[in-house]
């Protein structure tokens, strides 16, 4: 049976390009969504309600099908690059997280100079710490081959000299020093020196604005805690 976790490389079609499972919330009624970026599995408004979803192995497994996005205006500034979809029947899903931290359980607001990480696919860390948790300025990014222009993002540095985000990282979700969520990545700048994310909490503009999710699910096997 197929296992599908967060961090996981996920990706809709060779336009959208690949991605990654963020984690597994519900909304009011149940339903079991993963979410990630809009880019990621939408193809910056191109796909469609029901498009299926795959998991990037061997097999491209379908894991779920695309059914919430918000949609990406290239003529206006965008606050949110965000999606879901709804996690198949039959597929085992859980939070791989780095040993020790256990599930999150809140979605917290970013903060000045915070210590950050992401979980990659390998249970690995990426850490950095937050320069600004808002934005008040426009930044660019080029989505499925059209540019985006957008503000309020969470800016983050990278703890070394490596760029905090890389191809394939988008979607992933953003975990504060308390190991709580606050944001799922969205990419880095042209020169690589900060990455952005969307922020869950960011007063009417985060992703709550839009979506009311609980965080779901259980913890993987624990992997091996390595900066």
């Amino acid at each position: 049976m197929t296992t599908l976790t967060s961090s996981s490389q996920i990706f809709a079609n060779q336009q959208s390009g690949l991605g990654t499972v963020g984690g597994f919330f519900k909304f009011n009624d149940g339903t079991l969504y993963g979410i990630t970026n809009n880019h990621v599995i939408a193809n910056a408004n191109k796909c469609h309600i029901g498009d299926p979803v795959y998991l990037f192995d061997d097999d491209q497994t379908m894991i779920g099908t695309l059914v919430h996005w918000v949609t990406l205006d290239a003529t206006k500034v965008n606050f949110l690059d965000i999606a879901l979809f709804q996690v198949a029947d039959g597929i085992n899903f859980s939070w791989l997280l780095p040993t020790g931290t256990g599930m999150p359980v809140l979605l917290e607001p970013p903060t000045p100079n915070d210590q950050v990480y992401m979980v990659l696919p390998d249970g690995s860390k990426r850490t950095g710490k937050i320069t600004n948790p808002a934005i008040g300025f426009n930044t660019s990014f080029n989505l499925c081959g059209t540019d985006f222009s957008f503000t309020g993002l969470i800016e983050i540095q990278s703890n070394d000299t490596k760029p905090f985000a890389e191809h394939g990282n988008s979607g992933s979700l953003i975990f504060n020093s308390n190991h709580n969520i606050i944001g799922v990545m969205l990419g880095t700048n042209f020169t690589l020196t900060r990455g952005y994310a969307v922020p869950f909490k960011n007063g009417t503009t985060g992703i709550e604005s839009v979506y009311n999710l609980s965080i779901t699910g259980s913890v993987a096997m624990p992997q091996d805690d390595q900066a």
